[in-house]
């Protein structure tokens, strides 16, 4: 049995994508035969941190510094808000510990798993981002080494940044991306064909989730709104359509731990405690969805929801999100599903049912591709 080790955004995470990528991606492997497993690993140096800020960009760092700030405060002023917090961070442990994990190392020493795995994954998500890849997410502590869905959550890279990802992949064996912008940027890189495969969570089917997911006490109908970023004007033009309709707007205030004024002032019934399974329960069971971030769009995706997947006008971390939604919608000829804060769909525009019957032969193909894509580059 082969042993296989994991490299992705797993440590003590509180994004929901983050965290149930990983779980797809882990239980995947395992079902190929492996005996497979995360590697947690963390990263303590000060240095790194202040490379994630410059990456970011000096405006958007100080946004999100301010944001983690007032998160501190409202928290410390605010018990029900902190309880409910408190609780989401116990339902995310409790999630994360289901997936079979090493122990936590320090990103530095993790040279001690190279004989441990008899090969190495750069798992998904945004590991491939200029402000967050490290030692583990670029495997240079593996003796064997492939990428399934990695995510670069960038336009670009400058020249030092190029050339220090080339250097990583000269040792891989198997490459693949998870947005079909990215394919072309790494393909440049790299000396072998980079291939393009579907997020780990649409490798599962929606009756494999729906079997995961815990309900949340909610008995009246709800539009789930599903916001990363800020987006004031684009949020209150949400709420006033669910004022319209008559129906309760249901948000999760406080992703990442960032504070938004939005967060508090365009909703009906803001939830704290959600965990990862109850996340999914929500998306499962809204009348409908808008939402600004690409797991949101992808399990829409997996539900047959009508949605809605919006993009802010500015800001290179913003633009390169929607780059990614763009991809994942383009596929299933869903890209007008993306609207703009200019162009907020009228109450018509909105109601426009999704036709799903073309999208299942079309997620069956891509999954059978993906799932055949990572079994070669595995060798099992």
């Amino acid at each position: 049995m082969r042993k296989v080790g994991i490299t992705t955004l797993y440590h003590n995470t509180i994004n929901y994508g983050g965290a149930l990528q990983a779980y797809a991606l882990q239980k995947k492997i395992e079902e190929l035969g492996c005996d497979c497993k995360v590697i947690d690993c963390y990263v303590t140096t000060g240095q790194s941190k202040i490379d994630r800020w410059k990456a970011l960009g000096f405006k958007r760092a100080i946004q999100i510094l301010g944001m983690k700030i007032m998160y501190k405060i409202k928290m410390r002023f605010d018990r029900k808000m902190y309880n409910g917090m408190q609780q989401r961070r116990v339902l995310f442990s409790e999630f994360l510990h289901e997936i079979p994990h090493t122990k936590p190392v320090d990103v530095k020493k993790i040279d001690q798993y190279r004989d441990e795995f008899d090969i190495c994954v750069t798992g998904s998500d945004q590991v491939w981002h200029p402000g967050i890849w490290n030692e583990a997410y670029l495997l240079r502590f593996a003796r064997n080494k492939i990428s399934y869905a990695a995510s670069i959550g960038a336009i670009g890279f400058t020249s030092n940044q190029a050339k220090e990802m080339q250097e990583a992949l000269r040792d891989y064996t198997a490459i693949s991306v998870r947005e079909h912008g990215a394919v072309q940027l790494i393909q440049n890189l790299a000396p072998i064909k980079v291939y393009e495969v579907l997020d780990p969570t649409l490798l599962y089917t929606a009756q494999d989730w729906e079997k995961l997911m815990c309900p949340v006490e909610i008995r009246e109908p709800y539009i789930f709104m599903y916001a990363v970023d800020n987006h004031p004007m684009f949020r209150k033009r949400v709420y006033e359509y669910c004022k319209s309709r008559k129906i309760q707007l249901v948000t999760i205030p406080f992703n990442q731990s960032h504070y938004k004024n939005s967060d508090m002032r365009y909703t009906d019934r803001p939830l704290y405690a959600i965990g990862p399974k109850q996340w999914i329960w929500l998306i499962k069971n809204a009348e409908m969805v808008f939402t600004d971030s690409f797991h949101g769009s992808a399990f829409c995706l997996q539900f047959k929801k009508d949605f809605w997947a919006f993009e802010a006008p500015c800001g290179e971390e913003v633009v390169a999100e929607t780059k990614r939604i763009y991809s994942l919608l383009s596929k299933f000829g869903l890209q007008n599903r993306i609207v703009d804060f200019d162009d907020f769909p009228d109450m018509e525009k909105v109601l426009q049912k999704i036709d799903y019957r073309s999208l299942d032969l079309q997620m069956n193909m891509l999954r059978k591709e993906s799932q055949k894509f990572l079994a070669k580059a595995i060798k099992v």
